[in-house]
């Protein structure tokens, strides 16, 4: 959830952790446009080993979009912190995870 410039290395490394399991679905659901993001993530260049990767635009701050984005099945919620100051990332981090217990109740 979210976006920085951290996320193709990260994306890389999940990638490679799933190509023992043929694969997987990774879902980015972060504040850019659809296929901004798309197009960041295709400048990586990077063979996914038969891992895909969806984006979509949104809030992980809006139940809605975590929804939509059927977080409340996923295996693993990566929260990515801003590339801001650390303390306006931190709060933020821990209202993405207060909306996704939001989630998990609801």
């Amino acid at each position: 959830l979210g976006w920085s410039d951290k996320l193709g290395s990260l994306l890389k490394q999940l990638a490679i952790a799933n190509k023992s399991v043929g694969g997987g679905v990774i879902v980015v659901l972060a504040e850019k446009e659809k296929e901004e993001m798309e197009m960041d993530i295709a400048k990586l260049e990077f063979d996914f080993m038969g891992t895909s990767v969806i984006c979509r635009s949104g809030s992980p701050l809006i139940l809605a979009d975590l929804k939509k984005v059927s977080v409340s099945k996923a295996r693993a919620i990566i929260v990515l912190a801003a590339d801001e100051n650390a303390d306006q990332s931190d709060a933020r981090a821990l209202r993405v995870v207060l909306s996704l217990a939001g989630v998990k109740e609801g």
